[in-house]
């Protein structure tokens, strides 16, 4: 069971929805998701690391977020804490009680 002391963090949950821009073309924007998308959240950041790629250096950082339990969230939705947007990549249920998910995410930085 989650304790309500650790879960220090506000974060919004979103989802992408597709919409059409003024010359009728499809495009992509986010959403908050409809119930309640503004949760308290427990932040850890993971790892970081930097990846060389076609010889530019690319860090990447791995946060997970730890939520009471939802159905409603999967891999296409992103995480916005503090103005930083993380896409979501895994949601998990670590033992399996649906008491709490961990919203593994990871974004780079630049």
């Amino acid at each position: 069971m989650l304790a309500a002391g650790t879960l220090r963090h506000r974060i919004t949950i979103e989802h992408p929805v597709e919409v059409q821009d003024e010359a009728g073309e499809p495009t992509k924007q986010w959403q908050e998701i409809p119930a309640q998308a503004r949760v308290w959240a427990k932040r850890e950041d993971l790892a970081g690391r930097e990846l060389f790629q076609a010889q530019q250096v690319n860090a990447q950082v791995t946060t997970q977020f730890t939520i009471r339990w939802r159905s409603d969230i999967d891999a296409r939705m992103r995480v916005v804490s503090d103005g930083v947007t993380y896409p979501i990549e895994a949601p998990q249920d670590p033992e399996g009680r649906r008491e709490s998910l961990v919203l593994l995410c990871s974004r780079s930085v630049n």
